[in-house]
């Protein structure tokens, strides 16, 4: 009955009533749910044309309920259709998008479009509070190929670019691992003394 009172309001509003239009199909998302039917549509329908607000709180919800089978290959599509690469920053959560489609990518071990995303990002968006995420993937895509010097390269630049804390340290214990496993030996044991002194909560230090 929610979602009827809400879908009649969003038909008799006036295109300038944008914001109260956003509020309408952000709740017929939320009520609906991001999973299928009306609460999906509202919820697609705001990814690509609401504000940047709307668009950030739509692209939560989608990715959350689009974590397998067909719901996370249309999400898939989506997001290439709206974040393309190459492609201009039109939209304002452009940098999350791109982000979304190499995770996606990379846990479908699509290593390819994980690594063209992920460094889409970096090019796009320098200065972004995502970079050290898009490094990560970088680093999860030269690991998946067995590319520990690479994956280590990588994940030294990840944890750099992390504030201090649970990510930065997760990011050290990364390239302790991926030295040891390329047999640079030297380079490991530095790299796992200097993660012992920030271990992360997820990594005990016997471990």
């Amino acid at each position: 009955e929610a979602l009827g009172v809400l879908q009649r309001q969003i038909e008799t509003l006036a295109p300038e009533e944008r914001a109260r239009l956003d509020d309408f199909r952000l709740l017929v998302g939320l009520i609906g749910g991001a999973g299928d039917g009306p609460g999906r549509a509202a919820l697609l329908l705001l990814l690509e044309t609401g504000d940047a607000v709307h668009q950030r709180l739509a692209l939560t919800r989608l990715a959350q309920a689009s974590g397998t089978g067909s719901a996370r290959a249309s999400f898939r599509a989506e997001l290439a259709r709206l974040a393309p690469v190459p492609g201009a920053a039109a939209s304002p959560v452009r940098a999350e998008m791109l982000l979304y489609r190499a995770e996606f990518a990379l846990g479908e071990r699509d290593n390819a479009e994980a690594e063209r995303c992920a460094r889409a990002l970096l090019e796009e968006f320098p200065a972004s509070e995502l970079r050290p995420y898009a490094l990560g993937a970088v680093a999860g895509v030269a690991w998946e190929e067995r590319r520990f010097r690479a994956a280590a390269a990588a994940a030294q630049k990840a944890r750099e670019a992390a504030p201090p804390g649970e990510l930065r340290a997760r990011y050290a214990v990364a390239v302790a691992e991926a030295w040891f496993r390329a047999e640079d030996f030297p380079s490991a044991a530095d790299a796992y003394a200097s993660a012992l002194r920030e271990a992360p909560a997820a990594v005990g230090p016997g471990a």
